[in-house]
């Protein structure tokens, strides 16, 4: 495994923000092959540092370990392959809840395409209320109707 450093962001609110796909592939370990590797998050670990930094949250940034190597989403992955990253990530936690009642924990993932967007993604329907929880939602009712409605009204007025 090559050497991996991951960032710990340590900030006072409730909120934990994950950068899995931070991370760059190395072209001459792994050049590129059309469809044969998935593509790096770009940006995403600066864009995770910003946003920790704006909120206070805290927040687990992995910047160089590529994604082909060691996907970061994927629990088996990092068991077998990145044990550090689960063990940061449940330190960050349990500081977290040693200070609050709840925490919110969110994964900042990219689409590497050049627009601006911002997609959040839980299950929610979309046609009508854009905020509405169905029955596979990852979030309850009363969570997007307070602080989903508040993060995306501030991120849509940026």
């Amino acid at each position: 495994m090559p050497n991996v450093g991951f960032s710990v962001i340590h900030g006072a609110a409730p909120l934990v923000l994950v950068a899995p796909h931070g991370g760059r592939r190395d072209p001459l370990l792994r050049p590129w092959r059309e469809g044969g590797l998935k593509v790096n998050d770009l940006h995403t670990a600066a864009l995770t540092a910003e946003l920790a930094a704006a909120t206070g949250a805290s927040a687990l940034v992995n910047g160089t370990l590529d994604r082909n190597e060691t996907d970061l989403n994927r629990i088996c992955e990092m068991v077998e392959r990145a044990p550090r990253f689960l063990e940061l990530l449940a330190a960050i936690i349990d500081e977290k809840l040693a200070a609050h009642e709840r925490v919110t924990l969110l994964t900042v993932h990219g689409w590497n395409v050049v627009q601006t967007s911002l997609d959040i993604g839980l299950g929610c329907k979309t046609e009508h209320d854009p905020l509405a929880v169905g029955r596979r939602a990852a979030v309850s009712s009363a969570f997007a109707a307070t602080a989903l409605a508040f993060l995306r009204g501030e991120w849509q007025q940026s």
